[in-house]
């Protein structure tokens, strides 16, 4: 049941941070390829990371491709939006940054949730710090590699 529950919560995270992502990366002027990267970056990399630290190998997203499709399918829907409509879309830069925010923090909450109930499911709660420093990780790790 928590792996079903961190399932719906990451794929609720994978659309948030695509779609941030995708704006951060409207924002730097990158090309249809940086903006599709840093949105999976920005979607993925805190869930590989996690994987990655409990021995869950191959990561998630390389194992079932609905991550990788939801943030194709986000990303890709918000660049086609902003550049069939560049003008408005650079208009409404206060407003888009503020709705980015927004994305931001589901993103964070889902993740962060996520990474806690997949943690406890893969080791147990032996190290009770362990699975809140994991959540951690889920829910921060994408945003921090896309800044970087």
């Amino acid at each position: 049941m928590i792996e079903k529950v961190g399932f719906v919560l990451e794929l609720v995270g994978v659309a948030s941070a695509a779609i941030s992502g995708t704006m951060v990366a409207i924002e730097k002027k990158c090309d249809a390829f940086g903006v599709v990267f840093l949105a999976i970056i920005t979607a993925l990399g805190g869930g590989v990371l996690r994987d990655t630290m409990i021995g869950h190998l191959p990561p998630r997203m390389f194992t079932s491709y609905a991550y990788i499709v939801t943030a194709l399918f986000f990303s890709l829907t918000v660049f086609l939006t902003a550049l069939r409509h560049h003008e408005r879309y650079h208009a409404a830069k206060d407003k888009l940054d503020h709705i980015n925010n927004w994305f931001d923090a589901v993103g964070l909450a889902a993740f962060t949730v996520a990474g806690v109930d997949l943690t406890i499911a893969a080791i147990g709660m032996e190290a009770p710090l362990t699975p809140i420093l994991l959540g951690l990780v889920t829910g921060i790790g994408g945003g921090v590699l896309r800044d970087v």
